[in-house]
């Protein structure tokens, strides 16, 4: 599907007023018989900061990103109306007889938070008054917490709060699953607002590591192995230049993602972070290997290691 999509040309399904939740620039839901889902179509001009009137270019630039590390996210489709003007068409996650759960527990959605931990505990507080979640939900809550911040603190989208990452549940198996990532409008509009009221994208990658590195260097160590400035010059300078993003938000996205590619490279190559990782890679190395073969080993190293020092006791 190239090219924008003319609302007139779906099945209009609900207005902004039927919808639930309080979004500043969804105009309405329609269907998509190409792809048989609903998507929401969220106008442009809607949001303030560096990238107003392109919001939808921007937001399709993070998916890409996210594309390129492996997060799954919503699929985004430019789109156009005769009566909104330009925008984007954010396809529905929900699969059938899936359904957004409120809990029950609710804090504000920009209440100031003190850092990643405060973000963690107050989000997983809220979770567990939800009727019917385990232990094991919210463990696996907590790791999609720790990559959902990094890869919002990646694409600078500091527009974090439950209604954006809220828990999905299925009627039929009464199984909870975390949400795919989706609202990116403000992805990269460093200057639109900043993490929890009052820390940078940088700053809250710095925390992540400190706080959580065994958890969070692994997949740090995927971002940069995948991630790298000329896969985003090529994006820049091939989609979307051809899309008619302004040079300007290019080249601001560009210096961002720049910035925080040499940032994760630095944190992963961080002495503790190297030992942490290393332990994992060597623990998964030998854990199927018979243990007489590690003694064997063990027992050589170490009549090398006497040779070497001249003896025990050295």
């Amino acid at each position: 599907m190239n090219g924008r999509i003319d609302l007139a040309n779906l099945k209009f399904v609900k207005g902004e007023f039927e919808l639930p939740g309080n979004s500043t620039s969804v105009r309405g839901e329609y269907y998509i018989p190409q792809i048989n889902k609903t998507a929401f179509f969220k106008q442009n001009g809607c949001m303030l900061g560096d990238t107003i009137y392109q919001e939808d270019l921007t937001e399709l630039f993070a998916t890409r990103i996210m594309d390129i590390i492996g997060t799954p996210h919503a699929q985004i489709l430019l789109a156009r109306s005769d009566l909104f003007g330009t925008g984007c068409l954010s396809v529905n996650i929900l699969e059938q007889n899936e359904h957004f759960v409120e809990p029950k527990q609710t804090g504000g959605a920009y209440s100031t938070i003190r850092d990643v931990d405060d973000f963690i505990n107050r989000d997983l507080t809220q979770i567990s008054s939800i009727p019917g979640i385990t232990s094991q939900d919210l463990s696996y809550r907590k790791n999609y917490l720790l990559k959902y911040l990094y890869v919002s603190a990646l694409i600078s989208n500091t527009d974090v709060k439950m209604d954006n990452m809220l828990l999905v549940k299925n009627e039929v198996t009464g199984r909870f699953r975390n949400p795919e990532y989706y609202d990116m409008g403000i992805a990269f509009s460093e200057s639109n607002r900043v993490f929890f009221g009052r820390f940078t994208s940088e700053d809250i990658l710095q925390q992540l590591y400190e706080k959580y590195p065994s958890e969070v260097v692994p997949f740090g160590q995927k971002v940069q192995e995948r991630l790298t400035r000329d896969k985003v010059i090529g994006l820049a300078n091939g989609e979307f230049y051809n899309r008619g993003m302004s040079n300007a938000l290019r080249s601001s996205i560009v210096k961002q993602l720049t910035r925080r590619i040499s940032l994760v490279k630095s944190l992963n190559s961080k002495e503790i972070n190297k030992f942490r990782y290393g332990t994992n890679n060597l623990h998964e190395a030998y854990k199927n290997t018979k243990v007489s073969l590690i003694d064997n080993v063990r027992n050589y190293l170490s009549q090398i290691k006497n040779k070497v020092l001249g003896g025990e006791g050295r």
